[in-house]
């Protein structure tokens, strides 16, 4: 905050009516923010359902898509950007109002009525598997451990201990298809018949697909073999036409016309798509396919109200295919992206983007967009965790290790002009790469700290693992920053530490957070380090932002709204003295001098997912999010100068003003009384009207006490006569302030 003094009366009412909004609590408003996400295509469908309007897709651990029909769009719902309880989805129907009802593998049922979200009652943990809604409009799922139904808003047990597959007919009656060798049927919700197929099926190999048509056959698929089962009959057909041939069953799903689709995944990577009219078809199953699709394997697939079908393919990608045989790929907006999981983004001197992935690099200079790895590339892995660009324009790219990939995969690699290079393999799994001002490259992994200078590596800070708290996370690594001497900086996790004359020194100053537990250091972890234009440090915390200017620090947190979670991963600062920062639950903009904020996410922008991991601002003034699985969003300079904001001065929030006073003694003395109400550490700040900090007290006591400020800076020299700030902190944050006329 500056307030600048026009006049000795002026600089009074300034102090007077900012001191005056301190007691404001800040709200986020609308921001209305236009802009461009570009997503990824490569999502793991695991279940699909369409409506009038859209079609649904459940994914493994991505979140919930929903496509328009009409309009070409594409969302991302997840667990951060909606009330949806688990991104793991294996179940998806529409109730009888229409509501979407999304079955999710550790998050229980949730009801989505297009607008708001309603967990329905809690299933204690279990894992659902699937769900559906009978003719009589009652909700059924099935669990790990057996199938329930939905009665007066409580799960009642239907069939216990089995691991079976839901499904409706066309007349609404619940089919459940036991694994174990049974198929029941339910009419109004009671058992109507069972149907054994061991005789039929050998236990040995369950089919993995299941429907019902509206003539009460029962269709089960998996392998090479197709099963037509009735109360009377059964049927087999061979998806094997000749040994040649290695196909199995993909998908299965039968329409409101009695047509049945079957997708076929062939060795060569191809599918086809069978479809069999019950009807009026007098051919079997395989005799023929509708349409061959190259290069598509088909993970799952829905009828669609007007008879045609959707399949999802291995990629993520959608078709919908008609019943003539016809297909058309689904409008998935800008999906251009290896995925949607952004670790990662820089911008070079030409303002070319790049933007680093879970599932390789991406590359956009202002027309154009470039997906990496290409034929010629040489990369350690696809998971890119960090990207930087040194002084010469090159770009380096550092490689986390997939803990799943038995491979080692970490490392880092440099793009010369044409191709990515691998660099080296010596690091452990990387988690941020960068530059200092002398073009050494630094590099920050699972094992510790190390400079690259000459094509050698050095390490100058180890990673040591111990079962003591405090020596396991203050020599964990998460972050790196130089300040404007080429100091760097790196947060631990407990806190700060800084290089100088060879030696990484604690920087006690900053490290504002009481301990995480008794005895320990400082608790907070630091995963966002960034020096402004200013050279004020920002460090994005577990437990809160921090900002140090000039001896002064500020912790903002959650506290009267100025950030939606504590939890911050990323910051960037513009030319304008704008700080932005990114969280787990969204995106804050505080303005010059920390006087406005803004809290930004998929409610009031275009932000798919409020899980912000990087961001990247480029010389015209664009604001690049990534997000954890939203893809990548752009919001064009014109949008963010023009976006409104709300008037603050957290840095000096006050709780109370009779904790400090002052008493003027003879001469230019002033006698400072503190009065916390507790036992306290608390630091007392003087600052002048145009924002300078004067001096600084520390003091340890039981509740009150007090000391003289002889009317002198830092540097003991006499301050000028005018009006003065007092500040009081505990703990990081500001407990009272208090104005002082100094004659």
């Amino acid at each position: 905050m500056k307030l600048i003094a026009q006049s000795l009366l002026s600089g009074y009412y300034k102090i007077i009516v900012a001191l005056a909004l301190l007691s404001i609590c800040t709200v986020s408003v609308a921001s209305n923010l236009n802009g461009q996400t570009y997503t990824s295509s490569n999502f793991s469908i695991a279940v699909m359902i369409s409506d009038d309007q859209s079609v649904w897709a459940g994914t493994n651990g991505q979140g919930l898509l929903r496509f328009s029909k009409t309009e070409g769009t594409t969302e991302i719902f997840t667990s951060t950007n909606s009330g949806l309880t688990d991104e793991d989805i294996r179940g998806l129907a529409l109730d009888t109002s229409g509501a979407l009802l999304v079955g999710t593998l550790r998050g229980g049922v949730v009801r989505f009525d297009g607008s708001s979200w309603k967990p329905l009652p809690s299933l204690s943990g279990q894992n659902v598997t699937g769900v559906c809604v009978d003719g009589g409009g009652r909700i059924w799922t099935s669990t790990n451990s057996g199938v329930y139904r939905l009665i007066n808003e409580s799960w009642e047990i239907v069939i216990n201990r089995i691991n079976g597959i839901l499904t409706v007919d066309q007349k609404g009656d619940m089919w459940v298809y036991d694994r174990s060798g049974f198929i029941y049927e339910y009419l109004n919700g009671g058992l109507n018949r069972t149907i054994s197929i061991d005789h039929i099926y050998p236990e040995t190999a369950w089919p993995f697909y299941f429907a019902v048509d509206g003539k009460k056959n029962a269709w089960l698929g998996g392998g090479q073999r197709l099963l037509k089962i009735n109360e009377t009959a059964h049927d087999t057909f061979v998806t094997r036409r000749d040994t040649t041939r290695l196909e199995q069953i993909s998908a299965l799903t039968v329409n409101h016309n009695e047509v049945l689709m079957v997708a076929l995944k062939r060795a060569s990577g191809s599918t086809e798509i069978h479809l069999y009219d019950q009807i009026t078809g007098k051919s079997k199953p395989f005799d023929s396919a509708a349409v061959t699709l190259s290069d598509f394997s088909v993970v799952a697939a829905c009828s669609d109200r007007d008879g045609s079908f959707f399949c999802a393919g291995l990629d993520g990608s959608i078709i919908r295919v008609s019943l003539s045989g016809d297909t058309s790929s689904i409008n998935k907006g800008h999906s251009i992206l290896p995925s949607n999981a952004i670790s990662s983004i820089a911008v070079d001197k030409s303002g070319t983007l790049w933007a680093g992935t879970g599932n390789g690099i991406v590359r956009y200079d202002q027309n154009n967009w470039t997906v990496y790895p290409q034929q010629g590339d040489t990369l350690p892995g696809r998971d890119v965790s960090s990207l930087s660009i040194d002084s010469s324009g090159t770009v380096w790219a550092g490689f986390q290790q997939n803990p799943i990939m038995s491979s080692f995969q970490a490392g880092l690699a440099q793009f010369t002009g044409e191709h990515w290079h691998r660099f080296t393999l010596d690091y452990i799994s990387v988690k941020k790469t960068t530059t200092d001002r002398t073009g050494d490259i630094w590099i920050v992994s699972d094992n510790g700290v190390y400079r690259y200078r000459n094509n050698s590596a050095e390490q100058l800070f180890e990673t040591i693992p111990s079962s003591v708290r405090d020596i396991a996370l203050g020599t964990m690594v998460h972050s790196i920053a130089f300040d404007k001497n080429n100091t760097p900086w790196i947060g631990t996790g407990l806190g700060l530490k800084k290089y100088i004359d060879g030696a990484w020194a604690d920087d006690s100053t900053v490290n504002l957070f009481p301990p995480a537990t008794p005895g320990s250091q400082s608790g907070a972890t630091v995963k966002a380090l960034s020096f402004d234009h200013n050279g004020t440090l920002w460090a994005g915390t577990a437990r809160g932002l921090i900002c140090y200017s000039s001896g002064v620090s500020t912790i903002f947190d959650t506290t009267e709204a100025m950030l939606p979670d504590n939890n911050v991963q990323c910051i960037a600062s513009d030319t304008n003295s704008c700080v932005w920062v990114g969280t787990k639950r969204g995106l804050v903009r505080l303005g010059a001098d920390m006087t406005d904020h803004l809290i930004i996410t998929t409610t009031n922008s275009v932000l798919r997912d409020n899980d912000i991991t990087a961001l990247a601002l480029t010389k015209n003034g664009d604001l690049w999010v990534g997000t954890r699985l939203g893809g990548l969003t752009r919001f064009p300079a014109s949008t963010i100068s023009t976006s409104p904001s709300v008037s603050v001065l957290p840095q000096y929030h006050s709780h109370s003003t009779s904790m400090l006073s002052c008493t003027f003694q003879s001469g230019r003395s002033c006698k400072i009384d503190i009065n916390s109400g507790h036992p306290a550490t608390t630091r007392f700040i003087l600052l002048s009207i145009d924002g300078k900090t004067i001096t600084s007290y520390t003091c340890t006591h039981n509740g009150k006490t007090s000391f003289v400020w002889n009317g002198s800076d830092k540097y003991n020299r006499p301050v000028p006569a005018g009006l003065y700030l007092g500040i009081l902190k505990e703990q990081g944050k500001i407990i009272s302030s208090k104005v002082l006329p100094m004659p």
